[in-house]
């Protein structure tokens, strides 16, 4: 894998790990934030092409802030 390849891969995992922690207090927000970040995270995904690398990273991140969203809400 080229330096190139590694610094995009990079960037992919830094801006879903960003958005996780932007919305890592997601349990208190109402059903606007929650499609606020469903937007976030398309954004995020477009700017690297809609690559499925993008897509599963986001998609990982927002699952986990869904699990723990639910767990909190029934502990």
């Amino acid at each position: 894998m080229s330096v190139t390849d590694l610094k995009k891969v990079y960037g992919m995992f830094t801006s879903a790990w960003k958005l996780f922690k932007e919305y890592a207090d997601i349990w208190q927000m109402e059903s606007e934030k929650w499609e606020q970040l469903v937007n976030e995270s398309d954004k995020i995904a477009q700017s690297y092409g809609n690559c499925r690398l993008a897509r599963d990273l986001l998609s990982a991140a927002v699952g986990e802030l869904e699990r723990r969203s639910k767990e909190v809400q029934n502990p």
